[in-house]
């Protein structure tokens, strides 16, 4: 419910821009490392669980996509959709007996991608260093929506690698819909009356389990640099 009222809120707060002094849109990248907080439902003791968090680590991720701004002096609003690329991966580690690529090499590595329909709902707040750079804090909330799921595999044999598999994850049963928290301090460069740049250490987690129903579940989340450029112009 919090996740409801804090999206609500920073609605509200939007329509009190009424000192509202221009229209920027965006193309963003966000280039990051994405990783997974592990939920644990099942009846496991402290050393197990950290058998599992000890196999999983972050990957190289990223986001792309465009976003609206209404803004004011202080304030701005800010509306987007981006395509996602997240998950976490396994560590290099020794093929287990039972599984099935058990005899065809050494050690195995797995990566597990998500790819996601991101809207993000942000809220930022400025504050002026001079006539062309402003310092900015940024908090938001948004939904995304499940497009597909992959698993790759690599092995590793005798020294060399081979990725062999990269395939449609479909052993267990992905959430549809989740919902994130977002927060990022940055700085905006403006270039020209109409073109602004801005680059801002940016942090993403999503609220809801990456899986439905499993008994060991995940929270996603991630750490980068997001990347602007911006075009409008604001209004005297």
């Amino acid at each position: 419910m919090n996740k409801y009222l804090l999206l609500a809120g920073l609605c509200l707060l939007a329509l009190d821009l009424s000192a509202q002094e221009g229209t920027w849109y965006s193309i963003n990248l966000y280039p990051n490392y994405s990783d997974r907080r592990l939920i644990v439902f099942e009846n496991l003791n402290q050393t197990q669980i950290d058998a599992i968090d000890s196999l999983e680590a972050a990957k190289p991720s990223y986001s792309i996509g465009g976003a609206i701004q209404w803004r004011g002096e202080f304030i701005g609003f800010q509306l987007g959709a981006n395509l996602v690329n997240t998950g976490y991966r396994t560590i290099r580690q020794a093929i287990p007996a039972d599984d099935p690529f058990s005899g065809q090499a050494d050690e195995y590595e797995q990566t597990f991608t998500n790819y996601l329909l991101e809207v993000p709902v942000e809220l930022t707040f400025y504050q002026t260093l001079n006539e062309n750079n402003e310092f900015f804090f940024m908090m938001g909330t948004g939904i995304a929506y499940n497009l597909t799921n992959r698993t790759r595999t690599t092995l590793f044999s005798n020294g060399g690698t081979n990725p062999v598999d990269n395939s449609p994850t479909d052993e267990v049963d992905f959430r549809n819909i989740n919902v994130e928290f977002q927060a990022a301090l940055g700085w905006e460069k403006a270039f020209s009356p109409n073109l602004r740049i801005v680059v801002q250490p940016h942090f993403q987690f999503w609220l809801r389990g990456l899986y439905v129903d499993e008994l060991i579940n995940r929270n996603i989340y991630s750490l980068g640099v997001r990347l602007g450029v911006k075009f409008g112009r604001l209004l005297e």
